[in-house]
């Protein structure tokens, strides 16, 4: 039988931050910064970091995955993988997943790898985030897609100065 490598895992949270013990965290870094609020049980997992800014508002079954199974494999299943010894590494990512400050995310939403989320965005509920979000925009949708944005452009290009 073949051994497992332990993964190392690590959770920074900032000051304020809510997060509720049923919450799932499996990647090798996660960050979350000042008073951002996880209001129902959240699964970060893969083999990518995940960075979740400031005053964000996120909600109930939220889900952020930062790998994926590399679909040029033959088999993507683990345990045939491990019976050959395969060499290759059979997740892969597209870069970590990044959430910027005051972004509010509704349940039951899934972000893909390597996606990044633009300060000041809101994602409907039931969304699944395939897709960079400009900063501003109201996403919804499988895949999400944008609505409207939430100011108009001088107000987005002031808010993006100060923050």
């Amino acid at each position: 039988m073949p051994e497992f490598k332990k993964r190392e895992y690590i959770l920074r949270l900032g000051q304020g931050v809510i997060v509720p013990f049923s919450s799932i965290f499996k990647s090798p870094l996660i960050d979350i910064n000042d008073n951002t609020r996880i209001n129902g049980k959240i699964n970060i997992r893969g083999k990518g970091a995940c960075f979740i800014g400031k005053y964000c508002a996120i909600g109930y079954d939220v889900r952020i995955i930062t790998s994926n199974h590399d679909y040029r494999f033959s088999n993507l299943q683990i345990a045939m993988y491990e019976k050959f010894d395969f060499k290759k590494k059979l997740e892969a990512t597209k870069g970590d997943v990044n959430i910027g400050n005051n972004v509010w995310i509704g349940d039951n939403v899934t972000i893909l790898t390597g996606v990044s989320i633009g300060d000041g965005s809101i994602i409907g509920a039931g969304s699944t985030v395939t897709k960079n979000i400009a900063p501003y925009s109201i996403v919804a949708g499988n895949p999400a897609k944008i609505i409207k944005h939430r100011f108009d452009e001088d107000i987005i290009r002031t808010m993006n100065e100060i923050s």
